[in-house]
């Protein structure tokens, strides 16, 4: 099944190896408000990338996929971090700090050649 969705938060960055391994990068930065929005985008992303490429690990062991998560909450000049965790099928995240301005979360996702293909086509790119 092909990937059915509009990414409205992340945004990628796509670079690719010899080998046809893919890392695909981003970084989405919301108010408070948008938070929730944008880990369910996030969630639903990564739950699809499960379906298609079975459990996250390290490539190199044989697994199709793998991905990195950051998130912080801006408050003025500082930046404290968000605990964010992905235990397959949800996203789960703390909840940023009351006066928040800001809340940014990083993705990568690298996918072997079957799960790049299947990931292009789902969010048409080229």
């Amino acid at each position: 099944p092909s990937l059915v969705m509009q990414l409205h938060y992340l945004d990628f960055d796509f670079s690719e190896d010899e080998l046809g391994h893919a890392c695909w990068d981003a970084l989405a930065c919301v108010p408070p408000e948008r938070w929730e929005a944008l880990l369910a985008e996030a969630q639903t992303l990564l739950a699809w990338c499960e379906q298609q490429g079975g459990p996250a690990g390290d490539m190199d062991a044989g697994f199709g996929w793998d991905f990195d998560l950051q998130a912080t909450a801006e408050r003025g000049e500082q930046t404290s971090p968000i605990a964010i965790t992905w235990a397959a099928p949800f996203l789960q995240a703390t909840r940023p700090q009351d006066g928040s301005t800001r809340c940014c979360l990083g993705l990568s996702i690298s996918t072997t050649p079957a799960l790049t293909n299947a990931f292009k086509e789902g969010l048409h790119l080229e």
